[in-house]
Order: C-alpha cells, then structure tokens, then sequence
C-alpha cells in the first residue's frame, strides 16, 4: 500500500544532555514534525510514502530533502520557495522537570505558500491512504478547510483516511479545537485519540468534559463507540501515558472497533527522547491495519513501536519489523 501525508516540516534544536535552553551553549539540530514522522516511520517498515510540503529553497531545505530522501520518503510533492524554515525549541525533561518547546514557526514558508499550490487532490489517485494531523488543523483556518475538502475527495476515492487529532494549546484554544476538529471526522476512518472531538451532552457541556486522563476503559467504551457512530470512523486508537518522571513513563494501548476494544499490557519505560513517540504508535496501528492483522496484534504492534521510539534521538524512528520486534529486551545483555 501506498500513504501519502500533507503538513509542516520544521527543524529541531535541542538543548543536550538534559541541559537547560538557559545555559546550553550549542543545541542539537533535527528535522521532523508529525506527519514526517508517520512518513519516515512506515518506509522504514517498508510502505511507500510520500510528504505534501513547502520547504525554503536555501541549504536547510536541501536538509530536509536529504533527511527525507535518505529515509526512502517521495520528495516529488514537496515544494521549493524561498523564505524561511518553521524551528522549534525543545528541551528535555529530566526527574521532576518537564520538558518544554519554543515554537517559532510564523511566517514559514509552508504558511507563506498558497495553498491552492499543493494541489493534493491531483496526487490522491496514486495512493492508498491519505494522513493527517490536528497540528497543520491548528495552524490555520484555511489549512483546517484545505483538509477537510482533501479527505473529502480521498475518501470518495476510497482511499483510507485517518487523523491524529494531536492537541497542542500552543497553537489553539481546546474548545476551538473540539469544534474545528469535528468537522472534519466524517471523513475519517482510523482517529487517533478521542479528544478534541465534540460529543455534547447539552449546549454548554460535552459527554467527555467528565473524564480523566487515566479513565478506565469500562467508562470510555461507550463514549468510543458513541463517537464512532457519530461520525461514521472504523476505528479510534489511543494511548494512556502515566507519568512518574520526566524519563521514566507507563504506557498502555488500545484500539476500538465497532465490535470491541483491544488493549496491551501496561508497560514501563526509560525515557531518552519523547518526542515523535505518539506518531510512533500512529505508525505501527496503520501498518498493523495495512497488514490486516488481528486487532490484538495491531494495538500490540502499536504500543510497541512507540516503546522502540522512546529510545532513539531525534522526531522520529526509522526501522524495520525485525529491528523492532528484536530490540524488546528478552533476558539477553546484547544481541551477538
């Protein structure tokens, strides 16, 4: 199968060795963002992909082509101008401190380029699945509507659409986002997350206002499968992360269909780069669904990756099923 997937590329500098962005005197550099990393990862796995894009046509955008091309991303529909790279800060958490971001993303050229110049539709028929993100949603109203006429086409077309709803209170206001957002799930077939989506249970109030962040799954059943009748979705993946550190997290999945939902074990994780790790799990659910598997071995195969991502630098992962599969410690001290 073939996935192709439209947002922002940015470029990354990171303060090293847990240090603060205050006294750090070189920081290192990285290219990703969301839909990046769900392209990147699912090539390493052996899926055609392909990113709509803008990038600047000095050095740094050659970066990016190289970062993109080195990882057996299409580069075709990506375009060239001139301007300037979206950037964002990021420095690591460490113990009880919490990582934090800088976005400095105005006036970058993805922003800066019409967007009647992507022209995606006319790439649809190519592919199989169609990717997006709330992130590029959030980022402005015209993209939102963009998207929304996008997934329209590709699902007309039969294409598989899913969304990673991604909140981030960066970029807008959740309330703004439930509703935006909403708007562009009848399009959707595989949702990652649950929030911000509308359910109302009166004018002021949504069904899900209720819930905390560890909700048990017995409660969020119903909620799941209302959402899914709502808006027409086949499936809705989730994580549920609790967090004892800045490195050290307990992470468990779960996939709802319109039969059931599945679930992993809860599993405890070392930190070394957070990062990338929620379009790690978006990866391994679409390739699971791509492979047909059973739904276990999706979400299985879903949490998994994400757990591999949390040890490696950098937005996002780039390996095989086997890489993946044999770095899951199995009692041995190195792999001879």
């Amino acid at each position: 199968m073939k996935l192709i997937t439209f947002g922002e590329i940015l470029m990354r500098l990171s303060s090293p060795r847990h240090e603060r962005l205050t006294q750090t005197k070189a920081l290192e550099v990285h290219y990703g963002g969301a839909e990046m990393n769900v392209a990147i990862g699912l090539s390493g796995l052996g899926v055609e992909t392909s990113i709509v894009s803008a990038i600047p046509t000095h050095t740094l955008g050659d970066c990016v082509v190289q970062t993109l091309e080195q990882h057996r991303v299409d580069t075709s529909h990506v375009l060239r101008r001139p301007g300037r790279l979206g950037v964002y800060y990021f420095e690591r958490g460490y113990g009880l401190r919490v990582p934090q971001i800088i976005y400095d993303r105005k006036d970058s050229v993805f922003m800066q380029t019409a967007i009647s110049e992507y022209n995606i539709k006319a790439y649809l028929k190519d592919y199989d699945w169609f990717h997006v993100t709330g992130i590029t949603a959030g980022l402005d109203r015209k993209l939102l509507d963009y998207m929304i006429a996008v997934a329209k086409e590709a699902k007309a077309l039969g294409l598989t659409v899913s969304c990673d709803l991604n909140y981030r209170a960066l970029l807008w206001d959740f309330h703004t986002a439930r509703a935006n957002m909403s708007k562009l799930l009848p399009y959707v077939d595989v949702l990652f997350g649950y929030e911000p989506v509308a359910l109302p249970a009166t004018s002021t109030q949504d069904k899900k206002d209720h819930l905390s962040r560890y909700e048990d799954i017995k409660v969020l059943t119903p909620i799941l499968q209302e959402i899914q009748q709502k808006y027409d979705i086949t499936y809705i993946a989730f994580t549920q992360r609790k967090i004892f550190t800045a490195t050290r997290n307990r992470l468990q999945g779960f996939v709802s269909s319109p039969q059931k939902v599945v679930q992993t074990n809860p599993i405890e994780i070392d930190i070394l780069d957070r990062v990338g790790t929620g379009d790690a799990f978006s990866v391994g659910i679409i390739y699971g669904l791509m492979k047909e598997w059973p739904l276990q071995e999706v979400v299985n195969f879903g949490i998994k990756n994400m757990c591999y991502k949390h040890t490696i630098s950098g937005d996002y992962s780039y390996a095989s099923q086997d890489q993946i599969d044999q770095a899951i410690h199995d009692g041995h001290d190195i792999n001879r």
